[in-house]
């Protein structure tokens, strides 16, 4: 439960809550509607404290309609005879869904004992999965919601799935999470001092050398610093081709613009780079390969690559970097020494 105490709660900010709810939760939802959705939360404080209350009384209403209808009625009918809230009680033998939101909003705004407050249902406690690939693996994963998660190399993740919320961690690697949607469980994503918050929608996340990227191939993700001290931790909001790119421990993020359907390239033997360093390259490079490629003392820190890198085996890998680069290779017993080519 939220610790904002529902006396301090009106009834239009529940309102409000309990409409965004019934809405996000249509397979008709637009994104438009993710849009206004999103900026509706970030208006006021508030608004996530309300839409906590409105989703905990969805969840309850599930299992327990007819009890939550009755007392929604009584506290309405309280609420009405003090002059709290106006609200027109529930008929007929069947009850709506958005209607015990709304019954439940304006009855929690009058400050009263609604049972999705006093009696919530049960947690199961979660019970964690942890899932790995060595270097050079990808492996694809179907999680129990229906979302699908594809683990590039050397990487691991760990899922752990309650009642209300479906979390997992990114220790270490790469992965693109394709989420199924369910606004009664939202998708989080724990990665470094990040936590990445959605509710339906794909976007890859890359966890290496001290650094997390965030791409979007669709719909509208939300990144936050979940160890910040505060009220209010750095929060970057992205949609569509925004990336985010945050060192680990800083306080700031560097965004940029992506290709969209260059986010999980690494899923077809590919490596996107837009004036990228070398350096940057190399490192990208290595995480499939145990032979590994090294720029030695050779001063090559001016050197950048805008292309697109076939990730098969790390000879013709090397090949094509002094096909396209001033450099050249030399081989040895642990892998490749990259150093500048004579006169370049």
């Amino acid at each position: 439960m939220p610790s904002q105490n529902v006396n301090q709660m009106s009834s239009d900010i529940l309102a409000q809550a309990a409409d965004w709810h019934a809405r996000m939760a249509s397979a008709e939802a637009s994104e438009a509607d993710w849009l206004g959705y999103t900026e509706w939360l970030e208006a006021d404080p508030r608004h996530r404290s309300a839409l906590d209350l409105v989703e905990q009384a969805d969840r309850y209403a599930g299992d327990n309609a007819a009890a939550l209808k009755l007392e929604i009625d009584t506290a309405v009918e309280r609420a009405d005879r003090n002059r709290v809230v106006a609200f027109k009680p529930l008929s007929g033998s069947t009850i709506s869904r958005r209607g015990i939101w709304m019954g439940a909003a304006s009855a929690l705004a009058a400050s009263v004992a609604v049972a999705v407050i006093l009696r919530p249902p049960e947690k199961r406690a979660p019970t964690a999965t942890q899932y790995a690939t060595v270097v050079g693996e990808q492996r694809e994963i179907a999680l129990a919601d229906g979302s699908r998660v594809t683990l590039n190399t050397n990487s691991r993740l760990t899922v752990a799935f309650a009642d209300d919320v479906r979390q997992v961690s990114l220790d270490q690697g790469e992965a693109f999470f394709d989420v199924a949607k369910d606004s009664q469980r939202p998708f989080l994503v724990n990665v470094g001092d990040q936590q990445v918050r959605v509710v339906g929608t794909a976007f890859n996340i890359l966890h290496h050398d001290g650094a997390i990227t965030v791409a979007v191939a669709r719909g509208i993700v939300d990144v936050e610093t979940r160890l910040a001290s505060g009220a209010n931790p750095p929060h970057a909001r992205l949609t569509v081709g925004d990336q985010l790119h945050h060192v680990i421990g800083e306080r700031s993020s560097t965004a940029s613009k992506s290709d969209p359907a260059q986010v999980a390239s690494w899923q077809s033997g590919r490596l996107v780079f837009v004036d990228a360093p070398l350096a940057d390259v190399v490192s990208q490079i290595n995480r499939y390969f145990t032979p590994q490629i090294s720029t030695g003392a050779s001063p090559l820190g001016d050197i950048r690559f805008s292309g697109v890198i076939q990730i098969d085996d790390p000879q013709s890998v090397v090949r094509r970097l002094e096909g396209f680069l001033p450099i050249t290779a030399q081989t040895t017993s642990d892998g490749f020494i990259l150093s500048r080519k004579n006169g370049d």
